[in-house]
């Protein structure tokens, strides 16, 4: 009976503290071109999530720009830096179409269900125009094209030397039941503990 009630208690301590992460897992990450141009540095396959960056990719566009897209992953969101050649990098591929450079991640496991994936932090840090250019054409240059619990599709329609875009999950907390349910539910396994016990005496 003491194991019993030990391995329920157990059981909902566990659901207080799960929620989503990557941590330690191995994720799969690919740069997809449908602009033109040539990716000369595809993002590696098997990469494991830590604390250091998951993953590394060089691009060379039509107009013969390089650049560099580093991906962090952490437990619950990932960070995309876009580097361009010069601080005066930038490209509009298109107005509309944000699928013209994709970034595919697969294999993802993030140990509970989750809801959706947001755009929760973007950041401009050029020293040259790059940035200016960007909030003169003031139209959104990122789009989340698909979200599972295992794949993350981004699309961009721009690039824009010195962008940092943060996108984390929403809904990856196992429900936490009620503090007055949990007492509920202790007072009544020892109530039965006491009882078994008192019987056992007898």
């Amino acid at each position: 009976m003491k194991k019993l009630i030990s391995l329920i208690a157990l059981s909902f301590c566990v659901s207080l503290s799960a929620h989503a992460s990557l941590i330690s897992d191995t994720i799969n990450g690919e740069i997809q071109n449908d602009f033109g141009g040539n990716i000369d540095q595809q993002f590696s396959s098997n990469a494991v999530v830590d604390s250091n960056t998951e993953f590394t990719g060089t691009y060379t566009d039509v107009f013969n720009s390089i650049w560099n897209f580093n991906v962090d992953f952490d437990s619950d969101s990932l960070v995309l830096n876009i580097m361009g050649s010069s601080d005066w990098a930038n490209v509009r591929m298109s107005d509309s179409v944000y699928s013209v450079l994709k970034f595919s991640f697969t294999d993802l496991d993030w140990g509970v269900p989750v809801q959706s994936l947001a755009l929760t932090g973007y950041s401009c840090v050029s020293t040259g125009f790059s940035c200016d250019v960007r909030e003169l054409i003031g139209v959104d240059n990122v789009n989340i094209l698909d979200f599972t619990n295992n794949e993350i599709l981004i699309g961009l329609n721009g690039l824009y030397h010195g962008e940092t875009y943060k996108f984390t999950i929403n809904g990856g907390q196992v429900p936490v039941p009620e503090s007055s349910s949990l007492l509920l539910l202790l007072a009544g396994l020892f109530a039965v503990m006491l009882k078994c016990s008192l019987i056992r005496k007898k």
